[in-house]
């Protein structure tokens, strides 16, 4: 679909919010940071005290080695769960 709008003259990107994209080829649409870690968001939603962590351990559950693995794990994510977190 980007690659679809762009052809139209469009100025499309394609901007992941919790973990990197995972694509077969390299694609030039894509921007490379990811906006919100999504260990990080996880963790702030499900436990409480995850919020005082030093940001030294934030910065590193947001590495992108890290995120890129977890972005591979097919089936890793549930939608029911996603409700109460996209709200928050």
């Amino acid at each position: 679909m980007a690659r679809a709008l762009k052809a139209d003259g469009h100025d499309v990107s394609i901007a992941p919010l919790y973990l990197p994209l995972v694509m077969e080829e390299e694609d030039d649409l894509a921007v490379r940071r990811v906006f919100f870690g999504g260990i990080n968001v996880l963790l702030e939603q499900r436990v409480a005290i995850y919020r005082r962590i030093p940001p030294l351990v934030r910065r590193a559950l947001d590495a992108r080695p890290l995120l890129t693995w977890l972005a591979r794990r097919r089936g890793s994510t549930r939608a029911s769960d996603l409700g109460p977190m996209t709200v928050s």
